[in-house]
């Protein structure tokens, strides 16, 4: 065999092993795909959710229930200490509060100065609860943040979204 014919057969050789390394990795590309479509959710999934029943502390010492904003349509927004989005929401957030009358609820997760930060943000709304672990965002099927949620009087998330402006 010349060197020439064992050239050609390298390269071929070498060009049907890179179609088949290429298709699988394709492959892989759409399952992985189909698997985060699956396992993904966002505040949006919230819609049409009843706001389950829940008792917090504010941090100035106040309780608030669900009862207590129950008969009216209320926004409640999920913020955490770490989340650089939050801070760019955590105002917007606070505006329509005030438009609503501070018909609201916001909740901040973590602790420490990214905390302080939050709540000088949401200065005009009134109720500001600082969890340090999640059990009410776990309660509210809450697992992203910022998560903005519109509840109607009826105690049903009837918008929900990553920012207020996605409230409509």
């Amino acid at each position: 065999m010349t060197v020439q014919a064992v050239a050609v057969l390298v390269v071929g050789a070498t060009a049907v092993l890179n179609l088949l390394l290429t298709f699988a990795v394709l492959r892989r590309l759409r399952l992985h795909a189909a698997l985060l479509e699956s396992i993904s959710s966002g505040p949006e999934d919230l819609v049409g959710r009843t706001v389950p029943e829940f008792t917090v502390r504010t941090s100035e010492g106040e309780t608030v229930s669900r009862s207590d904003l129950a008969g009216r349509e209320y926004v409640i927004g999920f913020f955490s200490a770490t989340c650089a989005p939050c801070k760019e929401q955590a105002p917007e957030f606070a505006r329509l509060a005030e438009a609503r009358s501070n018909a609201a609820l916001s909740v901040v997760m973590g602790d420490g100065p990214g905390v302080d930060e939050l709540r000088a943000a949401l200065v005009g709304v009134p109720t500001v609860v600082v969890e340090r672990d999640h059990p009410i965002a776990g309660e509210f099927g809450v697992d992203g943040f910022p998560s903005i949620m519109l509840v109607d009087a009826e105690n049903t998330v009837v918008a929900a979204g990553a920012s207020v402006r996605s409230l409509g």
